[in-house]
């Protein structure tokens, strides 16, 4: 018989590393991305919190740490902080709370969940989407490069032949003139040979066969696409096609989308209700966005136009 699951296993599987692929979290790229998505994650969930807590705090916390707890300081009244939980009830769950607040002291011990203070968690496991975050970031990331190395590489280029290094240098100097956007430019008869022909030649690679740089941006939009799914923002499930949409992919989209979503304000809500009863306040979580709409559609999948949903 298997053995239930601790809460240091819990805790262990809030903070895993994103899964498997090339590792780009030194990345300055990912790091963009990272930032990014987190903030677009953020915004599917909309918080009602009190004024004096701030909202990017509380904000961080839940989603890329997972949890934090609502207690009092004798000082600073009811506050929301980020922290540690340790112990265990006797069904395996967190039995107390501590932080490391430079500000107030913990109790030894740390305060007790239920008692001294209330938990709010973003998902049942106690876990956030920062390994969601990275895990997209990374696939962005490399996208993004592919694309600036693709647009990069399919750039027309020319080829000058000089008699010698002056020649050369006076060649690069009259092209950068000219791709600086001076409408004519003079120069000697250095541009031609002996025999009248120009010392330039076209460095033509097949740039249509080559040029991948649109399929790269489509790549990049549908990785986005799936992102929003995971976290909840509504999206397109047809976004690359032109062809109407048919009503009941667009409702198993809402379905998928809708999934993660429910059960993240769901169990923000059940911790904010019990922060609201100890403490008399009135948190509150919900949606910010809502799902796509068929305007309609018969039972038998009809199709609908993707700008009407």
């Amino acid at each position: 018989m298997q053995l239930p699951i601790e809460y240091d296993a819990l805790q262990q599987a809030g903070t895993p590393p994103a899964p498997a692929g090339v590792n780009l979290v030194d990345n300055a790229t990912t790091a963009f991305y990272t930032r990014y998505l987190m903030k677009r994650a953020i915004s599917a969930i909309k918080l009602t919190i009190p004024e004096s807590w701030p909202l990017n705090y509380v904000s961080y916390v839940l989603f890329a740490l997972g949890f934090g707890a609502v207690l009092e300081i004798p000082r600073y009244g009811v506050i929301f902080q980020g922290g540690s939980l340790y112990g265990r009830d006797v069904f395996y769950q967190p039995a107390r709370f501590i932080t490391a607040n430079p500000l107030f002291e913990t109790p030894g011990d740390g305060w007790r969940i239920g008692r001294d203070c209330e938990i709010i968690k973003l998902q049942p496991d106690y876990s956030g989407l920062h390994d969601v975050v990275i895990a997209y970031a990374n696939r962005l990331a490399l996208a993004y490069e592919a694309w600036n190395m693709n647009t990069q590489n399919s750039k027309f280029a020319y080829v000058f032949t000089g008699d010698n290094k002056s020649q050369a240098a006076t060649f690069e100097k009259l092209f950068d003139v000219i791709q600086s956007g001076r409408p004519a430019v003079a120069t000697g008869n250095g541009m031609i040979d002996k025999d009248g022909k120009p010392r330039w030649q076209p460095f033509v690679n097949d740039l249509r066969a080559n040029y991948i740089a649109p399929e790269i941006s489509e790549d990049m939009r549908t990785i986005l696409n799936e992102f929003d799914g995971f976290v909840g923002i509504p999206n397109d499930p047809q976004h690359n096609k032109r062809e109407r949409v048919v009503v009941d992919q667009v409702n198993a989209n809402n379905v998928e989308t809708d999934t993660l979503l429910d059960l993240m304000v769901l169990t923000l809500n059940e911790g904010m209700e019990k922060a609201n009863k100890r403490f008399g306040l009135q948190l509150k979580a919900e949606k910010k966005y809502p799902m796509l709409q068929t305007n309609g559609g018969d039972q038998d999948g009809e199709s609908v136009n993707p700008g009407s949903v």
